[in-house]
């Protein structure tokens, strides 16, 4: 059954419940392809804080209304781009000065699992092959992206 990975019985649903608190619905499903010689995209935030009255910056203490599951086709190391993190970023949003990114390779199948909210960007393909990827949105039921 070579579409196991995206069934709701998959290993990484269970984690996906857990962190949104019940069965998630799926926003989004897809594939992003890097091609060899692909620039590193700009550092962004799929989501923003959906209660951002009041708050100067992230979203302290919120938990997280949809997130982003990546599954590389390919093994993903620094030669091909890694997807970079900037850690805390859901809470505290978009860093103010220098940071330093933290990087995740992987093997091909492993499910990586972020907040929608999290500043990340794919870093370009040095590589020869092109870098595929499947990505899953999952959220809470009553949550409508209007953004993207």
């Amino acid at each position: 059954d070579e579409f196991a990975f995206a069934h709701r019985d998959a290993p990484w649903m269970q984690v996906g419940r857990e962190l949104l608190g019940g069965e998630p619905a799926v926003a989004y499903m897809g594939v992003l392809w890097t091609l060899p010689s692909a620039d590193s995209q700009q550092f962004h935030a799929d989501g923003r804080p959906l209660f951002a009255e009041g708050l100067e910056e992230g979203s302290p203490d919120l938990p997280p209304y949809a997130i982003n599951v990546f599954m590389p086709l390919v093994d993903v190391d620094e030669a091909n781009g890694p997807t970079e993190f900037i850690p805390r970023s859901h809470r505290q949003g978009y860093p103010k000065g220098p940071t330093k990114p933290q990087h995740v390779e992987a093997k091909a199948g492993d499910a990586i699992l972020f907040d929608f909210r999290v500043v990340h960007r794919g870093a370009g393909n040095a590589g020869n092959k092109p870098r595929p990827m499947l990505y899953t949105v999952l959220c809470r039921p009553w949550f409508r992206d209007t953004v993207n």
